[in-house]
């Protein structure tokens, strides 16, 4: 009996141990890992974070939003070369908005009311640098 609790104690403590974080972020690295995107995805929200280094890849995401007033918030900081393009499409493909990114951009906030997005593309193209980009809904009121 006493064997049988030990062995149920460590099975369990591993279990616990394996599972309880996937991987550790040091402070001020909100970015995660080089070239791992950390991606959110709500209702009437989404956003990216990434590190990147010469990274050259495509990105997109279907969205969950029921509302047409929407805005776009980017921040590129470090930026040290390569592009990203930006395109926001409603959910039957038709492009909302398209715009690009090619330097350092500080919290750039654009408004969009000629849709509901249904889905974001982000293609990288040798991009280095930390960017910060979302999606969210827009109260005119507050």
């Amino acid at each position: 009996m006493y064997r049988l609790l030990i062995l149920l104690f460590q099975i369990l403590s591993l279990i616990l141990f394996t599972y309880c974080r996937e991987e550790i972020l040091m402070p001020g690295n909100d970015a995660g890992n080089v070239n791992d995107p950390i991606q959110d995805n709500k209702t009437n929200y989404y956003s990216l974070i990434i590190f990147a280094e010469n990274l050259t890849t495509d990105i997109s995401a279907i969205t969950n939003f029921n509302l047409n007033t929407t805005k776009t918030l980017l921040t590129i900081t470090d930026f040290d070369g390569g592009s990203i393009l930006f395109t926001i499409r409603d959910k039957y493909g038709i492009t909302l908005y398209n715009f690009s990114a090619e330097s350092e951009v500080k919290n750039e906030f654009r408004k969009m009311t000629n849709g509901i997005p249904g889905k974001v593309e982000l293609k990288f193209k040798n991009f280095s640098g930390r960017l910060k980009f979302s999606l969210s809904y827009f109260n005119d009121d507050l």
